[in-house]
Order: structure tokens, then sequence, then C-alpha cells
């Protein structure tokens, strides 16, 4: 690893965002045999009071699009948040997400550590899901 992306690595370039060929498997989003429905309230209430700092903008579920902004103290920055939240090819809950600092400069990493926070606590969320709901999804699919 070169000195500059050591450095990158450790500031942050003020952007973060899933992908499915990530390195880091915390930032390769997710797919979940799990409605839409559940995991898209999971998602609203994680960034309303999951995640410190976090205000939900708009949430359209017809597009699957939640916009948020995560406000920090010190230093007082502004980044953006969306989370993408759709279906994939077969009928599996898809989301993905991006966090941006508004004015473009370094994040010391906040950005990747709040999606990772965001999937943790989705993860957490799904596993917990009673049995009863987690069987009907399946059974819906067939």
């Amino acid at each position: 690893m070169t000195i500059e992306n050591r450095f990158r690595r450790v500031l942050g370039d003020g952007a973060a965002q899933t992908r499915p060929d990530a390195n880091d498997h915390r930032f390769r989003g997710r797919t979940y045999s799990i409605p839409f429905e559940d995991v898209w309230q999971a998602s609203i209430a994680i960034l309303e009071s999951g995640l410190r700092g976090c205000s939900v903008r708009l949430a359209n579920d017809r597009d699957g699009i939640i916009i948020a902004e995560a406000t920090a103290t010190l230093p007082r920055r502004i980044d953006d948040i969306t989370v993408s939240i759709t279906l994939d090819k077969d009928a599996q809950t898809r989301i993905d997400m991006r966090s941006l600092s508004r004015d473009g400069k370094s994040d010391f990493g906040a950005n990747a550590r709040r999606i990772a926070k965001f999937f943790e606590m989705l993860d957490a969320r799904m596993t917990d899901l009673p049995r009863s709901r987690l069987a009907r999804a399946t059974t819906e699919r067939r």
C-alpha cells in the first residue's frame, strides 16, 4: 500500500458507498430473503434513532429511496446519506447505501464507519425477526 493510500485510508476521502465487488465485506450491501416492508421499516428506524446525528429527510417506498443527513458536531459537518432498497431479479430485498461529506472534505473515515454501523444494526434486526415472519416470507416467494 502506498503512502498516499495509507493517508487516504486514515483521513477518509469524504465518501463511502456499498458495491457488490467491494474488498471489505461490510461494504458489499445486503440481500435479504425478507419482505421489502420489513427491511424498509427497519432501515428508517435505524436512520431516525439508531445512528447518532442522523435524520430522515425523504422516504419514498415506491422508488425504494431514503434520503437522510448526519450532522457531526466536531468538526461541524453535514454528511448526505442515500439508502436504496429494491427487489432483485429473484425477488430478494436488496439494500445499498452511500454516505458522503457535503463539503467534499476529509471525513476521517466517518462515512465508512456510518455504513458499517448501519449494516451491523440492520443485520441484527433482520436476525431478530420472529420466525413466523421469516417462514411467511419464504413461503410467499414460492
